[in-house]
């Protein structure tokens, strides 16, 4: 390989949008315009910088209604979507025992969810239910927690509760109303709806 050939090869590689150069570029999400509800975090990744927001806590057996605002919500690199999810903390003996699902999580009545977001101008960007039972439980090394994105029970990933963060006008997602039903499986033990976008490839 010539001189030439290489000095080519490395400037193609330093502007690759998979180069080190570039990625190490990239800013994580402006997250400091956020005055919605929640508490706002980045997520950091090399590829898809996002963030996460975890509303209040609830208890899972009781019924919750909540009416959100999402003042300032940032809008995620790639255009990543929006997703909801659940989160639920773990006792020490649970975390000990990952990857084992608490048994509790695997409840056949476990209640069900209702998220309904709607934008500055009223439109309806999001309108999905779904029960707590059969969802997908993960886990992120740095969290003590478990957390699920909720899909339609026994349909495939693209019944998930999610929506577009391309907005071609100033009509952005403003208010997410959540209304959770209790079931008779349903443990006294505290959740919390999530927002998250980006964070991952």
């Amino acid at each position: 390989m010539t001189t030439r050939t290489s000095a080519l090869a490395i400037v193609a590689l330093a502007t690759s949008a998979c180069s080190p150069l570039y990625l190490e570029a990239r800013p994580p999400v402006d997250i400091s315009g956020y005055e919605g509800d929640g508490t706002i975090v980045r997520l950091p990744h090399p590829i898809n910088p996002g963030f996460k927001i975890d509303f209040p806590p609830f208890l899972l057996s009781t019924p919750q209604s909540a009416k959100l605002t999402l003042v300032g919500l940032p809008r995620p690199r790639h255009h990543s979507p929006y997703e909801l999810a659940l989160v639920v903390d773990l006792t020490a003996d649970e975390a000990a025992h990952w990857p084992t699902v608490p048994s509790w999580l695997e409840a056949r009545a476990m209640g069900s969810v209702h998220f309904r977001v709607t934008t500055v101008s009223g439109a309806v960007v999001l309108n999905f239910e779904t029960s707590l039972a059969g969802q997908y439980w993960s886990r992120r090394i740095d969290e003590n927690l478990l957390f699920t994105i909720l899909r339609t029970e026994g349909h495939p990933h693209d019944s998930t509760a999610r929506f577009a963060s391309v907005v071609e006008s100033e009509d952005v997602p403003s208010v997410l109303e959540v209304e959770y039903k209790p079931g008779s499986d349903s443990e006294p033990r505290q959740a919390r709806v999530r927002l998250e976008a980006g964070g991952e490839d």
